[in-house]
C-alpha cells in the first residue's frame, strides 16, 4: 500500500529577488512535500502562473522591476488566478501597510524555512483570506 502526501498537487510559487533565498526555500518546500516554481520579481512571477498554476504564492515585496505589491494588485484584476492565496514575506512590513487587504497573511524576515512552510500549511488548511498575520 502507498502512502499518499496530500501536498505533492500544491505548487508553492516562491518570488524573490534573492536568489539564495529562493532557493533556500524551494528546497526547504519541496523536503516537505510541495512542488514549488520560482520567479526573481513581479514581472517573472506575472509570466508564468498559467505554466505553473500555483494553488499559493510567497511574495517578496521589494523587488526590482516589477515589486510585490504592483504584482499581487495585477494578479488580483485576472479573474484565472485572483482566488490565489498570496503571502506577502518583507523584511519592511511597513511598506505593506497600505496595500495589506490584498494579501492573505503577512510574514516578516527573517524566519526559518520551517517556520514559512507551518504558515503556509496554516493558510491553506484555513482555505479564507487574512487568517494569517505574522508581522
Amino acid at each position: 500500500m502507498s502512502i499518499t502526501n496530500p501536498l505533492e498537487d500544491y505548487t508553492v510559487l516562491i518570488v524573490d529577488d534573492n536568489a539564495m533565498l529562493r532557493s533556500t526555500l524551494a528546497v526547504a518546500f519541496e523536503d516537505a512535500g510541495y512542488s514549488v516554481a520560482e520567479a526573481c520579481d513581479g514581472e517573472q512571477a506575472l509570466s508564468i502562473l498559467a505554466l505553473v498554476h500555483p494553488q499559493i504564492i510567497v511574495m517578496d515585496i521589494q523587488m526590482p522591476i516589477l515589486n510585490g505589491i504592483e504584482a499581487t494588485r495585477h494578479l488580483r484584476k485576472i479573474a484565472e488566478f485572483a482566488a490565489i492565496p498570496v503571502v506577502a514575506f518583507s523584511g519592511d512590513v511597513a511598506s505593506i501597510d497600505s496595500a495589506r487587504h490584498l494579501f492573505d497573511g503577512v510574514l516578516t524576515k527573517p524566519l526559518l524555512p520551517s517556520e514559512i512552510i507551518h504558515a503556509v500549511k496554516q493558510l491553506l488548511s484555513a482555505g479564507a483570506r487574512g487568517d494569517l498575520q505574522r508581522a
